[in-house]
């Protein structure tokens, strides 16, 4: 089995993090940017388009702007997606806290290698996802 640098690159991260990650929270790290980049991008509140887009239900109050970061953040979702596939992660959606949510949760992609960050990451013995 060949892995491109790129899926490389996240294995690692995913491997060594004590804690699960979300996938926003990979494309930062792999771009080399600050956890919270995407969160105001410009100083201005603008978010990236890629994680920051809200159900049609709640209202656009953010400007959402497309990113110059080097690695393309479709190409870090496509290749999480391919290492999920492959069974070297796991990925499973979990109701967090989202203070950008009206109802002040909303559903996060977790990547992980091991149990226990998950546990880490939701500070609980049990389990709860969908």
């Amino acid at each position: 089995m060949r892995l491109w640098s790129l899926d490389r690159g996240i294995l690692e991260l995913v491997k060594r993090s004590e804690e699960a990650l979300t996938v926003r929270e990979i494309c930062c790290l792999i771009n080399g940017k600050d956890p919270d980049y995407c969160i105001n991008v410009d100083g201005e509140g603008s978010r990236c388009l890629y994680f920051y887009r809200r159900p049609k239900h709640e209202s656009q109050r953010i400007k959402l702007v497309r990113l110059d970061c080097k690695t393309p953040a479709t190409t870090v979702i496509r290749a999480v997606n391919r290492l999920a596939e492959k069974g070297l992660i796991k990925k499973k959606i979990f109701r967090l806290r989202d203070p950008l949510s009206t109802w002040n949760r909303d559903n996060f992609r977790l990547v992980y290698v091991d149990e226990n960050q998950i546990r880490k990451r939701l500070k609980s013995k049990i389990l709860t996802g969908e």
